[in-house]
Parts: C-alpha cells; structure tokens; sequence
C-alpha cells in the first residue's frame, strides 16, 4: 500500500537543494581535512623514525587509501543526506507556492496542509489561522456593505432623480464588491 502524500522526487527545487548540499560537503569536507593532515604528519615522522622500508610504504599506502575512500564515502553520505533532509525543506515551500498560484488563479481558498514528515508544519497552521481570520473580518465586512447597501436604498427614496441615480450607483457597486469575493 502506498501513501499518496510520499513523494518519490527528491528534487523538488534541484538549484537549492544541489547548491546547499554541495555547500555542506565541501565544509565538512574543509572541517574533516584537518584530521587527514594530522594523520599525514604522524605517519611521515613515523616513517622518519622507524625508516624507510617496504612494510612500512604498503602500511601507510594502506591508510592513505581508507582514508581517501573513507572521506569519499563520508561525503556521499552526508551529500544524500542534505538531499533527503532539503527535501523536507524545499517540499513544503514548493508546496506553499503551488497554493499560492492555485488561490490566485481559481480564488478558491482551502486548507493547506503538508505531509506529516515535512518541517514547517507550523507555517500551514499559520496560514490557515490567518486565511480564517481574514475570512471572518471579510464576512464582517460584507455584513456591513449590504447594510450599508440597504441603508442607501431606504435614503434614496426621498431624493430627487440625480441623487437616487448616484446612491443607485454606489449601491450597486457595492454590491459587485460582495459578490466578486463571495463568488470566487
């Protein structure tokens, strides 16, 4: 069975997602060099010491190959890592802008929601505490235009033919306000 939310592209933003990573690998790769050329030096006032022969050449040819696959392997490591962790990052971003894209476009506003892995869970509550919010002042609002609207209708009455024509229009207007946001 699989889960429909769990996606199976790392690369959601490649350029952020390749660029940070890349970074990571060449700090640690920077931060980890420190103890390679420690162990370098060790092992060349080692061959001072005990000489030169071949025992001693095959041994520290030996650690100077683990330690360079060693190193390779560290930094692919961690370069898969900084993809998998980015990707938490980078999905609920690419999410959010998706959202964002679809609300303007269709005017519908929904819920927004993440997968239950991704990091910012806290940035789709906020989303939907502040959509709420501005949903509830929106209806305030529209409560108050269609007052405001029959209010103007009830005034209109007993004015002259110029002036109902002008309250008619603003009624009207509106009105067009109110149903532009409640259509959508």
């Amino acid at each position: 069975m699989s889960n429909k939310n769990q996606r199976k592209i790392y690369f959601i933003n490649p350029r952020f997602q390749l660029r940070f990573s890349i970074y990571v690998c060449i700090l640690v790769t920077l931060c980890t060099s420190a103890y390679v050329n420690i162990i370098f030096n060790l092992l060349g006032d080692m061959s001072m010491t005990l000489g030169k022969t071949k025992e001693w050449h095959a041994v520290k040819d030996n650690v100077v190959w683990s330690l360079g696959l060693w190193q390779l392997g560290m930094f692919g490591l961690i370069f898969c890592l900084c993809i998998y962790f980015s990707h938490k990052i980078a999905g609920p971003i690419y999410k959010l802008g998706k959202f964002l894209v679809k609300v303007r476009e269709e005017g519908v506003v929904t819920k927004l929601a993440f997968r239950k892995a991704d990091y910012f869970e806290e940035l789709a509550e906020e989303y939907n505490k502040t959509m709420e919010y501005i949903s509830t002042k929106q209806r305030e609002d529209f409560t108050y235009l269609s007052e405001v609207t029959t209010y103007l209708s009830n005034l209109a009455v007993g004015l002259p033919d110029d002036k109902k024509m002008v309250v008619h229009e603003i009624s009207k207007n509106l009105t067009e306000i109110q149903e532009r946001y409640l259509n959508s």
